[in-house]
């Protein structure tokens, strides 16, 4: 079994961030004369937010953003957690709360995670007995349809299993549990489930799915553990296959951090979150193809632990920051 290619490149300082770091005045002068480099491109952005905050005694967290400006996500509540979608503009008053049913009993709690222009959305439950399984739902606007999803490897029912993205044709990626408790990642599409797994991890999660289009075949990205329970980001290129795994951490400045993981893939971009040495979340975006100097994070102003959960083809990005009091509030912002 091939191992994983880690890619930790330190990018080289340019000459002109050597100037200004050992004679800043020197610098300045150089740079109004024209005689030293552009400088190289910003790697931390704030983001310019739109606070979506719920009634009194309720709690959101937006996941998924549609093409056509439909949010989803999850309310929470004194009678549970409940699936929300909401149009933009959102306000408290637009708010949708969802509760799926299956099998003629209600689910305990209902999680979108992912959304599609053909009125669709799809997520997990968790059922009576504590058991996880994904859905997909159509109609959103008027009746909704939904199917219960459950992953199937070789003929056996695998358990908790959790739709995280779903791709316009209607493909889905997400995670399960085997019989031994290892979390994988899986693929459904044209009705076959494909089992991913990168080579060595103690566990995979498929986060999103990019696509197809001119130049390269669909491609998965999400974040696996590896033995020292460290937490990565990674790509693989379809067909699946040991090789076509590449990882990858987001990196800053040359200095790699911790705990990537992506959430969003369009056509042009990466997002997601990570963590810093001292254990602060931030967002970041990252311009493809991915290497080591596409990163730039992304934090909103006079917040903490901003995280990214999901992302739209026009440049809208969901997620989730921190006041000064601890207070979470879920946002709605555009790629800088």
């Amino acid at each position: 079994m091939s191992s994983i290619q880690q890619e930790n490149i330190v990018v080289p300082k340019s000459r002109s961030s050597f100037v200004c770091g050992a004679r800043a005045a020197l610098c300045v002068a150089l740079v109004v004369l024209g005689l030293v480099g552009v400088l190289p491109e910003a790697w931390s952005r704030d983001l310019h937010v739109a606070v979506i905050d719920p009634s009194p005694g309720q709690s959101i967290e937006v996941h998924a953003v549609s093409s056509t400006g439909q949010l989803g996500g999850e309310i929470k509540d004194q009678q549970g957690t409940h699936g929300l979608l909401c149009q933009l503009p959102c306000n408290p008053q637009g708010l949708r709360s969802i509760d799926l049913w299956f099998n003629g009993e209600k689910a305990v709690s209902t999680h979108i995670r992912s959304m599609a222009s053909k009125e669709q959305i799809a997520g997990s439950f968790v059922d009576k007995k504590g058991g996880s399984h994904g859905f997909v739902c159509g109609g959103v606007s008027s009746v909704l349809r939904c199917r219960q999803i459950d992953v199937t490897i070789d003929g056996a029912l695998m358990t908790d299993t959790l739709v995280l993205g779903m791709q316009e044709q209607g493909d889905m990626v997400g995670s399960y549990r085997d019989k031994q408790a290892k979390i994988h990642g899986f693929l459904l599409r044209n009705d076959r489930f494909e089992n991913v797994e990168l080579p060595q991890a103690v566990a995979t999660v498929v986060t999103a799915l990019d696509p197809a289009s001119a130049g390269h075949a669909p491609t998965l990205t999400g974040f696996f553990v590896d033995a020292g329970f460290a937490i990565h980001g990674f790509l693989c290129e379809l067909p699946i296959r040991p090789q076509c795994f590449r990882s990858f951490d987001v990196t800053l400045d040359g200095v790699p951090q911790t705990m990537t993981h992506p959430v969003g893939f369009t056509r042009t971009q990466i997002v997601g979150s990570f963590r810093d040495k001292a254990g602060e979340s931030h967002g970041f975006q990252c311009r493809l193809p991915v290497r080591p100097d596409c990163f730039i994070e992304l934090d909103v102003p006079n917040g903490e632990n901003t995280e990214i959960f999901g992302a739209n083809e026009q440049g809208q990005l969901v997620g989730q920051y921190y006041d000064s009091t601890s207070r979470p509030h879920a946002f709605v912002s555009h790629m800088p």
